[in-house]
């Protein structure tokens, strides 16, 4: 059993459900490129060694690494990346992002069910191309010069909600405010 605490155990179940995004049980070795494994804050990143009989250097661009992912990271592989490309069709890895704190009405996280006005943060950002409903992990590969790099954050996106997992907490469901209209255009 994967969650020994009875407690964690029924508040786990409770909340994720069919759709939702999956989530490390325990610390998990993982594989891929540095990069990947370095975005998804793994810990003890070594080059893989593949059972080949081919003969490959370990330095190569692209080549392989594990490392063992925290308890509690999203689950996500390398494969299914989305990846944003300037205008000559190199990989930037750059997306434009509009964030600010706004005094906002909300509803209360506690009962769900007041509203209240609260700081929050609030913005959006934009894709190189529209993105279909599942789930995403926003992680970031490089951070900017003096700051931490941050967790990796599971975003659902569906037709009726978007929701994520503020600060990349397992058990810290927010629902997305989605804008239909009034974003500026670049």
């Amino acid at each position: 059993m994967l969650i020994g605490d009875p407690d964690e155990r029924a508040r786990f179940l409770m909340q994720f459900r069919p759709g939702d995004a999956k989530f490390y049980l325990q610390d998990t070795e993982i594989v891929g490129s540095r990069e990947f494994l370095e975005a998804m804050k793994a810990r003890d990143i070594t080059p893989f060694k593949r059972r080949t009989a081919l003969n490959e250097s370990m330095e190569d661009p692209g080549h392989l690494y594990s490392g063992i992912v925290p308890r509690g990271t999203p689950v996500c592989i390398e494969s299914g990346r989305v990846s944003l490309y300037d205008g000559q069709g190199g990989r930037t890895g750059q997306m434009t992002v509009w964030t600010t704190r706004a005094d906002v009405e909300m509803a209360d996280p506690g009962t769900q069910g007041s509203l209240e006005y609260g700081g929050q943060n609030v913005g959006y950002f934009k894709t190189g191309q529209p993105i279909g409903a599942g789930v995403y992990v926003l992680a970031e590969l490089k951070p900017p010069l003096g700051y931490v790099r941050s967790k990796p954050v599971a975003i659902e996106v569906y037709s009726d909600q978007t929701t994520y997992y503020a600060d990349g907490d397992m058990y810290a469901k927010v629902a997305a405010v989605r804008y239909q209209e009034g974003l500026p255009d670049e």
